[in-house]
């Protein structure tokens, strides 16, 4: 089946899934998109779940992200981090993981956890900037959007003010990335609260081909 990936499911595959593998990234992984996961998930494997994710401690020692479960190896080194963000994210998914393993288990669970956790670390922005830009500038991965200069500042602030909210969309991405579902009714919850707030709807950057 041919499609075009919705805006927030590029972003969220160029960040996450392009960064699978560590940290040894090859040229093709930079130029390239990832290979679209070929699992066939059960629908209740692709819920979202609530999660509780806490910052680690100050001073707590750092996490390798090798102490991570493999399958949330995709998560563990997210380009446009801070190193203190970065640092944060590892330790707040390994505390999490530990308390319940089996959030590493489905793919509902992993964006939950990861999502939760990005913007607990206060790097939401490093998914939400590229989101909303692109849409303003016309770009080609949001074709059906156009933000004015208010509206895109409408949305940085409210992504950066409702940081639950927030969390959700950035799950919903991450879940498209990672199954390639085009099932897109949880994106459009996630999003309806922003879009009623700005006036703009993201969520008509999101299409599906036959």
């Amino acid at each position: 089946m041919n499609r075009k990936i919705a805006a927030l499911a590029v972003v969220a595959a160029a960040l996450l899934l392009g960064a699978c593998g560590g940290s040894e990234p090859s040229a093709s992984n930079t130029s390239e998109p990832p290979p679209e996961p070929t699992t066939t998930w059960a629908p209740q494997d692709l819920v979202l779940v609530p999660v509780q994710v806490t910052k680690p401690a100050p001073g707590a020692p750092k996490v390798d992200p090798a102490a991570l479960p493999e399958d949330l190896s995709n998560f563990t080194a997210v380009p446009g981090l801070t190193e203190t963000s970065q640092d944060c994210l590892n330790g707040a998914m390994k505390a999490a993981v530990d308390a319940d393993p089996s959030l590493a288990k489905t793919p509902g669970k992993r964006a939950s956890l990861s999502g939760q956790a990005i913007t607990v670390c206060d790097g939401s922005s490093v998914f939400t900037d590229p989101l909303v830009d692109n849409a303003a500038g016309g770009g080609e991965t949001s074709p059906g959007v156009q933000l004015t200069p208010q509206q895109a500042a409408c949305y940085k602030q409210a992504f950066a003010t409702d940081k639950e909210g927030t969390a959700k969309v950035i799950s919903q991405s991450m879940l498209i990335g990672m199954t390639a579902d085009m099932n897109l009714e949880g994106i459009k919850q996630a999003l309806a609260p922003f879009e009623a707030k700005c006036g703009a709807k993201l969520s008509d950057s999101f299409t599906g081909a036959s």
